[in-house]
């Protein structure tokens, strides 16, 4: 993977760990593997990606919420995290 294509995944791994989820175009996962078809080690290497970052935000290793759920349409997929622990979900109808 390019350094530049690396820095793109990293950003949406850092909006993955601020707001919970980050959306990436399939084509751009397709260009930055250098894939014709995403097999299980793309997925992998973004699983582990993602734990090196929160680690190098001090999270340790047994902290690291998980890539929950992975959503996908034909153009996007939709990466979601668990809550970390001081995290909260507050339904909006408590917010009206």
């Amino acid at each position: 993977m390019r350094r530049d294509h690396e820095a793109t995944l990293t950003a949406a791994l850092d909006q993955l760990y601020l707001q919970g989820s980050a959306a990436i175009l399939w084509e751009h996962l397709y260009l930055w593997y250098n894939a014709q078809r995403l097999g299980k080690g793309v997925f992998n290497d973004v699983i582990a990606r993602w734990q090196v970052l929160c680690e190098g935000y001090g999270h340790p290793e047994d902290e690291i919420p998980e890539l929950e759920e992975i959503h996908s349409s034909h153009t996007w997929l939709l990466l979601c995290r668990t809550l970390f622990e001081d995290e909260k979900r507050t339904p909006l109808a408590d917010r009206t």
